[in-house]
């Protein structure tokens, strides 16, 4: 299940997560101003990216009986999400969420297959 990969995220499991933990920031920083505590904005942000990995109806919704969470922690979540800087279009939406921002990967020209080889074991 996908919400095993935010699990892995939290504990530090994933280490190429440059954006998560400029998210994490600002989600932290959004729940203190609100009057939250840090550790309320790290939910916030894990309620945040389980919705865009399972979808909306999935983590919440008046019509699943089965949601994860109840409908004041998702308006809690919801309102330090949007003070962290988040759309609330990416709420509204019941079938996808957009993407996090790509961080683009540094690469160095090779000039032959065996100089390729020789990076790719580095």
């Amino acid at each position: 299940m996908k919400i095993q990969l935010l699990i892995d995220i939290f504990e530090g499991k994933v280490k190429h997560m440059e954006e998560i933990s400029s998210l994490l920031v600002k989600f932290k920083s959004a729940a203190t101003e609100i009057g939250f505590s840090s550790r309320t904005g790290i939910n916030a942000l894990k309620t945040y990216l389980a919705i865009k990995a399972e979808g909306l109806f999935e983590i919440y919704s008046k019509e699943n009986p089965n949601s994860y969470i109840s409908k004041s922690t998702f308006n809690k979540h919801k309102r330090i999400a949007l003070r962290a800087g988040i759309a609330l279009s990416d709420f509204e939406t019941t079938n996808t969420v957009t993407q996090l921002p790509v961080k683009p990967m540094e690469m160095t020209p090779v000039n032959s297959w065996d100089e390729l080889k020789y990076l790719s074991k580095m």
